[in-house]
């Protein structure tokens, strides 16, 4: 009789054990129930608290391993637009989580959540062929998990297993006068193109004149200047709540004119890491943009200036010395 019970009793554990593996490995492949969209929607008075708020709309039953992908956008109404997707585990299983943050004006941040906010990507390791899109103020954001395709533009592969092989991408279809910035922060339009580079170069006969030719409204303070021998390079900074946008105007000198028109803009949040580089063409000098804030490791130009905590630096690599 001890025996026979004995031998129920370890059945029972050996399944139990199963169902429990299994459990595991396959998580609970949870519902929209499982987060708080509706509840955490709404106004907050800084981007930092509406950001931390999409942490907490996921409510408990996550382990939240953080932002895979912060894109800002600037809205033709000018306000800052931000699509946020935060991934996060449950058990074997994980998980992607949408939100979008709106810079309203000061102190009024709102944070809104898409129909389709909550998905599952992965279990035990494994991505599943799946795709949705999300449409919101900026565009149409085009999600897809699975096998990389050969055509799959690396820029667009915001999750990637180990080999590479699959993982989750994501393309958006722009809205028309809808500005994207870059990884690096660089303001982009819809076909991709650099804000301002695109505009034409003109002779003046002062600095002065150069300068308040190309100089408009939005583009704030400016900062300095870091001056090199065919090329100086103007810096401006505007403070909108949580962004700090940086506008650089290179103006360069030949034959006693002065030439200006184009000009790169930057878009960084407050108080986050950058460290960033871009390298640019504009009257045969070539020359290399360094941002640098809260970095680990922080390098010394020989040219450069500070605005605040941005250390903004200038490598010029000499006229007709292209890239």
């Amino acid at each position: 009789m001890k025996k026979g019970l004995l031998g129920l009793f370890i059945a029972f554990l050996l399944v139990s054990l199963i169902w429990d593996v299994k459990d595991y490995v396959l998580g609970d492949q949870l519902t929209d129930d499982a987060v708080a969209s509706e509840l955490y929607a709404g106004q907050y008075e800084s981007f930092e608290e509406a950001s931390s708020t999409i942490n907490d709309a996921m409510g408990t039953d996550f382990n939240v391993i953080g932002s895979i992908t912060e894109h800002i956008y600037k809205l033709p109404n000018n306000h800052y637009y931000v699509l946020e997707i935060k991934k996060a585990s449950h058990k074997a299983s994980l998980y992607l989580y949408t939100g979008f943050i709106e810079q309203k004006h000061k102190d009024v941040t709102e944070l809104t959540f898409p129909e389709n906010d909550f998905n599952l990507i992965s279990t035990n390791g494994k991505f599943k062929s799946k795709s949705w899109d999300i449409k919101s103020k900026a565009g149409v954001h085009h999600i897809q998990t699975g096998a990389f395709s050969k055509g799959t533009k690396l820029e667009n592969r915001i999750i990637r297993n180990v080999d590479e092989s699959e993982g989750v991408t994501l393309a958006t279809e722009l809205k028309d006068g809808v500005i994207q910035m870059n990884e690096k922060g660089i303001w982009l339009d819809k076909g991709n193109n650099k804000i301002g580079m695109n505009e034409s170069m003109k002779a003046f006969d002062t600095e002065e004149a150069a300068l308040s030719a190309v100089t408009k409204g939005s583009f704030g303070k400016p900062v300095g200047v870091i001056k090199s021998k065919n090329m100086n390079f103007h810096i401006y900074q505007n403070k909108v709540d949580a962004f700090k946008e940086y506008t650089v105007i290179p103006v360069h000198m030949k034959d006693n004119q002065y030439y200006a028109g184009k000009y790169e803009r930057f878009t960084f949040v407050e108080d986050s890491e950058v460290n960033t580089k871009t390298e640019e063409a504009v009257e045969g000098v070539t020359y290399k943009l360094h941002f640098q804030h809260d970095v680990e490791k922080f390098k010394q130009y020989k040219k450069q200036l500070k605005d605040g905590n941005m250390y903004i630096g200038v490598e010029v690599r000499g006229e007709h010395y292209g890239k």
